[in-house]
């Protein structure tokens, strides 16, 4: 979490999209400097769809506290999330295509 944060602390980006380590939401710093020049987008998925996704965990590299579960980090993350998101996007059972679709449309409108 620490080397997420100070890499997108250092990052200058214009007129780009990136797609952060789900723990960079921990770091308020971090978060704070993505909203400085740009939105925010929570690309949500219910949990049933990740733990469907996520064929191997250990390969993925999600970082788990002993004693926890998967659920467990997806209901601590959804929050932080929804709280430093810009827009939010239900992606729940939908195509690339589609979800690519509705945020070209959610972006327009926000502008």
């Amino acid at each position: 979490m620490e080397v997420e944060e100070i890499i997108v602390s250092q990052l200058q980006l214009k007129q780009c999209i990136i797609s952060t380590g789900g723990s960079v939401v921990y770091s308020e710093k971090a978060m704070n400097m993505l909203k400085q020049d740009g939105l925010v987008i929570y690309l949500h998925v219910a949990f049933d769809e990740i733990q469907r996704r996520l064929t191997n965990i250990t390969t993925r590299g999600i970082v788990i506290k002993n004693g926890h579960s998967l659920r467990d980090v997806y209901e601590e993350r959804v929050p932080l999330y929804m709280r430093h998101s810009d827009i939010t996007l239900d992606c729940t059972r939908k195509d690339i295509e589609h979800c690519v679709s509705e945020l070209i449309a959610r972006i327009q409108e926000d502008q």
